[in-house]
């Protein structure tokens, strides 16, 4: 007996120590993965630095992710046969070869030399059938090419979230002319809330900025080799949505996907923790500035929602007086929401019928803060002083505009 129990003891010892041979092991893959990793981002922000990638007209003009504006506007100026580039139907007609391949031939008839081309198309008003969600119908189309007898409708996402039965309402357009696109940054699947049971392949095709967009854009820069300003202006598109995809250069890739080699399943542990490790530093950013704000102002309620929402924010209210503070992972703007007031203030801009008085929030170099970008994520994980800057210019502009709106709009807000 007492000599099982020896055995069994000792194979429990030789187990937890194996146990922590592994796991020393597996942290130290983990690490030597991460240090290799490393070497190749600054190989490659060495090579931006070099070219001058860091100047880009469309990240100075804080438009690297307006979906419509920028992206939806560029596409489609190069798209339209009757673009100011005066390249007809050149960057057309590559374009449909390259989602041709993507969406077994779906669009191989396609006349490029017939093709017009809407912006935002409305084709009718909102019907949503609940009963039977492939029957909905209505909306707006972000990118519409027509050349009379087939359409090309193109759902272009950056951040903004799926609308209820989208894909089903756009293919309900003009059917079965149109086939709809779905462009997304990696060329993800839609849900079944915008997809409305359709199968992605099938009945609508997914197409990305990271291929189906970065191979046509370096075609178009093919065609433009003898105008230096048109293929300068592709250029830094290109250069924009490399940026916004984390595309490396050829080499820098290869070499990643080489150290990835034989780690998978630190590969995998890092890729599934990654939006975790990104909410934790965002929730500890939000707890702070909440606290600060609970200084400045005890006597109003306090609430927030998830920080993985699209919208995550702070809330604080009392009386009628109800501010926002949103949003933790977008561009952030301290608002007063609708019930407030009906009045829209000098001084504030109205961003939506929820919002009527808001305010964007900027850094000390007057920036946009917004925590899709890079740089902003950079702060929060690996830079304390510039946090505490960030949180106390936040902190201090949302007393200014919140002592404002109750100063302004004393008669109404009841505090």
């Amino acid at each position: 007996m007492y000599a099982y129990l020896f055995v069994f003891c000792t194979f429990e010892v030789h187990i937890c120590k194996c146990n922590k041979i592994v796991k020393i092991k597996n942290n130290m893959n983990l690490e030597n993965l991460l240090e290799k990793t490393k070497v190749i981002v600054e190989k490659q922000e060495a090579i931006r630095l070099k070219n001058g990638e860091h100047f880009n007209l469309f990240s100075v003009l804080n438009a690297e992710r307006q979906e419509n504006n920028t992206h939806s506007n560029f596409i489609g100026e190069l798209l339209n046969p009757m673009g100011c580039h005066l390249k007809g139907t050149a960057f057309l007609e590559e374009f449909v070869k390259i989602i041709n391949k993507s969406s077994n031939n779906a669009v191989a008839n396609f006349k490029a030399e017939k093709a017009n081309l809407i912006i935002e198309k409305f084709i009718s008003n909102l019907v949503i059938d609940d009963k039977n969600p492939i029957n909905s119908r209505g909306g707006r189309i972000d990118i519409l090419l027509q050349d009379g007898n087939l359409n090309i409708a193109i759902e272009n996402k950056i951040d903004a979230g799926d609308q209820k039965h989208q894909i089903a309402r756009y293919r309900n357009y003009k059917k079965p002319k149109t086939i709809v696109y779905y462009l997304t940054l990696t060329g993800k699947d839609t849900d079944e809330y915008s997809s409305a049971s359709l199968t992605a392949g099938i009945d609508y095709y997914c197409i990305s900025y990271t291929n189906e967009i970065q191979d046509w854009l370096k075609q178009c820069l093919l065609i433009t080799e003898d105008q230096p300003i048109l293929h300068s202006n592709i250029k830094q598109y290109l250069f924009l949505i490399q940026k916004l995809t984390n595309t490396l250069n050829t080499k820098n890739e290869q070499e990643l996907l080489n150290v990835m080699q034989g780690h998978f399943k630190e590969v995998k542990l890092i890729a599934d923790n990654y939006a975790k490790y990104i909410n934790i530093a965002k929730e500890d950013f939000r707890q702070e500035i909440k606290v600060r704000l609970e200084k400045l102002y005890p006597d109003f309620a306090y609430s927030f929602n998830s920080i993985a929402n699209n919208n995550a924010n702070i809330w604080f209210e009392k009386g009628n007086a109800i501010f926002g503070l949103e949003s933790f992972n977008n561009c952030m703007f301290i608002g007063l929401w609708k019930t407030s007031t009906t009045q829209e203030m000098e001084g504030a801009d109205r961003k939506s019928s929820y919002w009527p008085n808001t305010r964007t929030l900027t850094d000390s170099n007057n920036e946009v803060i917004d925590f899709r970008k890079e740089e902003f994520l950079e702060i929060l994980l690996m830079d304390d002083v510039k946090r505490e800057r960030l949180i106390q210019k936040i902190v201090a502009d949302a007393k200014d505009f919140m002592d404002y709106c109750m100063t302004t709009l004393e008669s109404e807000i009841t505090c």
